[in-house]
This record gives C-alpha cells, structure tokens and sequence, in this order.
C-alpha cells in the first residue's frame, strides 16, 4: 500500500490524469495501478498501470522526472498507448563492465545473427538476434562507447559463428577501426574509402539478385529456409556519413536495406547522428535496430530517433531501441588489444581476400570517372 500511495503521489505531482467536467463538478481520473510486484531477484519493483480513456500517453514519458523524484533515479518505464510497466531499481547500474566471451556465449544460443547490445538495469546481458531485429545503426558522439560496442559486437559474433555461416564485409572510412579484422577466415575485405568500397558492395549487390532468384525457384522466403545453406553477410560500415555524396554506393546500401533480409544481408552502420536528411528517409527507416550513445543535445537524441530523454553521461552508457522498445544498457568495454587477443588465433596466412582482389582490379582497370559515375564493365 505505501508503495501505491508513492505512484499516486507521482501522477498527481505531474498531473497524469484525465479531467471531465460537467455543470456542476470537475472529476479528475487517475490511471488505475493493477500490480505491485517486488521483485527479490533483481531487487526491484514492478508496478503495472493502464490510462484513463482520453488520457494522454506522453505525459507519462515527459515527466519522467516526476518518478525519479519519487522512486529514485533508476527507474524504466515500457509502454505506448494504455497500458505501462515501471520498474524501479534499488541499485545504480554498473558504469564499467569488462568484455568477456564466456558470459555472452550462453545468450548466443538459438540465434541466427547474435548481435551482443549490453547489460540492462536488471543486470542482465541483453543478446539480439538480427534475423528478427533487422538492419543496425549505432550513433553516438566521439567518446561515448560506439568503437567499443563495434568491436565487441564484430568479435562476439565471429567468436561464436564459423565463416561458413557469417561473413563481414568491412568499411573502415575513418582507417583507425577495423584493421586488426584483417585475414580473418570471416571477413571478405577491409576497405578503406569509397573508391575500393564500390566494387564489393556491387558484386554483393548481384548476390543478392543471384539469391533472390534461388528462393522463387524454390519457392522460400528467406535463405534460411533453403537445403542448401548460405552464409548471412553483413555489410559493416563505420561513419556510413563519409559516403553520402557517393550516389551509386548510397543506391546500393539502401538497395540492401530494402531487400538484403530475405536474402540474407544486413546492415551494420555507425554515424555520430542518425539524420534522415544524411542517410535518406527510406534508409533510415529501414534501421529499425538502433543502439545509440551520448548525444551532444537532446535535439540530436530525437535526430537518431530515441524518445527517451535520458542522459548518457558514461562511456558505454547507451539506449537500445528494438521494435518500439527502448531500454537503457551499459555496453562491455572492448579495447582493440582485448580483440586482437581473442581474433589472432584465427588469423589464416592470406595477403588478400577475393573481394579484396576484385576490388584492386575494378579500380585499375577502370579510369576513375568509369567507376563513380557509369555502370562498371563486366
């Protein structure tokens, strides 16, 4: 009961409710609290309360500040329209979190693409699986955690998956990320710049008509589906930005996120904002699976497509949005020695993959001019 009288107190404190006024009274309708559920486990309590008809559902996530005054300020709040869950946490979330395989490992299980987010409020570890969350934008400013989180998702998923299953094809534009990924049985290529990224991303582009061919002779929706396994390519792209006055790559990328699910190619892309106006509207709404870090405002959150307002004041301190749902995660801290540790083992003696071949021949075969601006020969 005393826990009910301190969530009314925060609805009339920040004036959620619903009002009718008649000739002679004024009735004020709060939300009715259906459940109280202390949660020994997490230490935590669950209240579960729906609206009152007319009532509006921003109120409830607008004065957010209303409940942390009252419960603290680890709290949650899941909900759209009617109905909302509250959690109210006894502990402040871990700022500092090591990487360590053998935790993540077990959530891996049962999952096509496990894509490692991070560690929630409840302190579990929070693994998706990108066959049902789609394609991937990470946004962040510098220093909020993004490289990190990169590098713990790439080495996570390598870790767990053969090259026969998952393959990377990698752009490194700001040629600081994703060189210790090189030589791995996994990986296709590491790009550099537009120039050596076009020529991959148009043969991967014919692979997926090559694939979307196969599944209406075999009468499938998705590669997953056939007898004969193909492995998911993800198109990982650090600082996707640096490429937005390159047309035909921008064509194929939302070509990808368009069509690339069925046929077994996702994205993978990073920006510091996530801006429609950059990345294109249908591109952006097609990153359906969002991670984002510190932001510089509250008007670059809403940019990158977060409703919550919550501040990201620590490295790794992040909001992970999957289907509508958003929730606040600390991500595992990976440096590039912890990675390169746990990737050189699988390193084979190459100089260069096919893609990485073909890429080197494309663009001296063609005079610069051929390759960004006509369709490529061959």
């Amino acid at each position: 009961m005393k826990l009910r009288g301190s969530l009314m107190r925060a609805f009339k404190l920040g004036g959620i409710h619903k009002q009718t006024t008649t000739e002679s009274k004024t009735y004020t309708r709060y939300p009715k609290i259906h459940e109280v559920h202390i949660d020994e486990e997490n230490k935590a309590v669950r209240f579960t309360f729906t609206l009152p008809d007319g009532a509006n559902p921003d109120l409830v996530l607008k004065q957010e500040w209303v409940f942390k005054q009252c419960f603290g300020n680890n709290i949650e709040i899941d909900g759209k329209v009617k109905k909302f869950i509250l959690w109210c946490y006894a502990k402040e979330m871990k700022t500092n979190i090591p990487y360590e395989f053998k935790i993540i490992q077990p959530h891996c299980k049962d999952k096509i693409i496990p894509i490692m987010c991070g560690v929630d409020r409840s302190g579990k570890m929070n693994v998706k699986d990108m066959l049902e969350e789609h394609h991937m934008l990470l946004t962040g400013t510098t220093g909020s955690g993004k490289s990190s989180l990169i590098r713990g998702v790439l080495t996570s998923l390598i870790l767990h998956s053969s090259p026969d299953e998952v393959q990377f094809l990698l752009g490194d534009l700001k040629y600081s990320e994703f060189g210790i990924y090189k030589r791995l049985p996994h990986v296709l290529g590491v790009f550099m710049d537009a120039k050596s990224l076009l020529p991959p991303l148009q043969m991967i582009e014919k692979e997926m008509v090559r694939r979307g061919k196969l599944l209406d002779e075999m009468d499938v929706e998705s590669i997953y589906e056939l007898e004969v396994k193909l492995p998911t390519i993800v198109v990982c792209i650090d600082e996707v930005i640096l490429l937005k006055d390159n047309p035909k790559i921008m064509k194929i990328i939302e070509s990808i996120s368009c069509i690339g699910r069925s046929n077994g190619v996702y994205l993978m892309l990073s920006m510091q904002r996530g801006d429609a106006k950059s990345l294109g509207g249908q591109l952006k709404n097609n990153l359906t699976f969002r991670i984002s870090g510190k932001q510089s405002d509250e008007t670059n959150a809403k940019i990158s497509g977060l409703k919550q307002s919550v501040e990201l004041v620590n490295a790794g301190r992040m909001i992970l949005s999957t289907q509508g749902k958003e929730k606040v995660i600390q991500v595992p801290y990976m440096d590039k020695k912890t990675s390169k540790g746990l990737l050189d083992p699988l390193k084979v003696k190459q100089e260069k993959s096919e893609l990485e071949d073909v890429a080197v021949r494309k663009v001296n075969e063609f005079s610069l001019d051929e390759v960004f601006d006509s369709e490529p020969k061959g």
